[in-house]
């Protein structure tokens, strides 16, 4: 990041300050935090100031923000917000299992659902691209949680086959699934805006049979952390997908029911 570049947020601060006085509203520099996002190569190797002013008052940096439930550190590796999801489903999946003798099979699926996997759902379009361990920590929470619900012991019964008796899928293929949705809708609808923008048809040069594989243009990118950005991730869902999934659907509803029997049935273990 140059100078002028910090020049830039720092006026953008400052007109977001005004925008609060004209608003009747106060920034309270307490309770701001910055953060710099980038490889962590370019992060050490790149001097940036230790304090952004915010409210006429000096705002040191911070290794990460925490923002909506989710703790974004400043390589987005995700570390600590796995961590911390990891933690909170285990003491939910601790009191599952105390109840679990009073309650029958499908009462303790639909708490399980919507507890662990309201979770393990909530921004997961973000762990595209994540390391294997973070998406090893929370499969393995998945797992643990179909282990209570079906009452079944870790040398009983595969995970995997826990999983399908429940009909979940698993982690990494939830995230995929995620991705797949938000390119479908953004396709046929055009929003949101933001989003539709990123996705753009790929059109060869020359007539060639990939023409009519309703494919995307995957931009070009040379860093694993900008391959891991929307306009880059969805495409490469979007193009893994078998063609009659993209186009034999006239609703969300049937995108969705024959993506997840295809995402179901792919190796993720």
């Amino acid at each position: 990041m140059t100078a002028d570049a910090i020049d830039s947020l720092q006026v953008c601060v400052n007109n977001l300050q005004h925008w609060f006085w004209v608003n009747g509203l106060l920034l309270n520099p307490n309770k701001s935090s910055v953060a710099y996002f980038g490889t962590g190569t370019r992060l050490q190797n790149t001097a940036l100031p230790t304090t952004i002013t915010v409210a006429d008052r000096n705002v040191h940096i911070t290794g990460s923000l925490h923002i909506l439930e989710v703790t974004l550190d400043s390589t987005l590796s995700l570390d600590k917000h796995v961590n911390n999801m990891v933690k909170t489903c285990n003491f939910h999946l601790q009191a599952l299992r105390h109840v679990r003798q009073s309650i029958t099979h499908d009462v303790a699926n639909a708490m399980a659902r919507a507890i662990i996997g309201s979770r393990l759902d909530y921004c997961n379009s973000m762990f595209y691209g994540m390391s294997r361990k973070n998406f090893g920590k929370l499969q393995r929470v998945q797992n643990r949680a179909a282990r209570i619900v079906c009452g079944v012991g870790r040398r009983q019964q595969s995970a995997w086959q826990l999983r399908h008796s429940l009909h979940w899928m698993p982690v990494r293929a939830r995230t995929n699934f995620k991705l797949a949705t938000l390119s479908y809708k953004s396709r046929m609808t055009g929003q949101p805006d933001y989003l539709a923008a990123e996705l753009r048809s790929y059109q060869p040069q020359l007539c060639l049979h990939s023409s009519s594989h309703e494919l995307l243009t995957v931009p070009h990118c040379n860093t694993m952390l900008g391959r891991r950005r929307f306009s880059v991730a969805a495409p490469r869902v979007w193009n893994s997908l078998p063609l009659d999934i993209k186009t034999n659907c006239d609703s969300l509803r049937g995108f969705k029911t024959g993506l997840k029997t295809y995402l179901f049935r792919q190796d993720y273990n």
